[in-house]
């Protein structure tokens, strides 16, 4: 994944890139990790969720931005 986000990155240097990582779907462990690899590829947005798996709850909006610590934007 952050093979892919990188070459996203490298295509688009001027384009602001947010990436949907389906918390509802995922361990908190997994938010972790996706939101490292987000961070490490040099997207600006993580994107909690589209709707389609579930809502978002409030404690994992948390964890992510003790993640992402202002590195990217929520």
């Amino acid at each position: 994944a952050l093979k892919d986000l990188q070459m996203v990155r490298e295509a688009v240097p001027f384009t602001t890139i947010q990436v949907v990582i389906e918390s509802p779907q995922l361990t908190d462990e997994q938010i972790r990790t996706a939101c490292g690899v987000v961070m490490d590829a040099g997207c600006e947005f993580v994107k909690t969720c589209t709707g389609a798996f579930g809502k978002v709850t409030v404690d994992q909006v948390r964890l992510i931005a003790q993640t992402v610590k202002g590195r990217c934007a929520i």
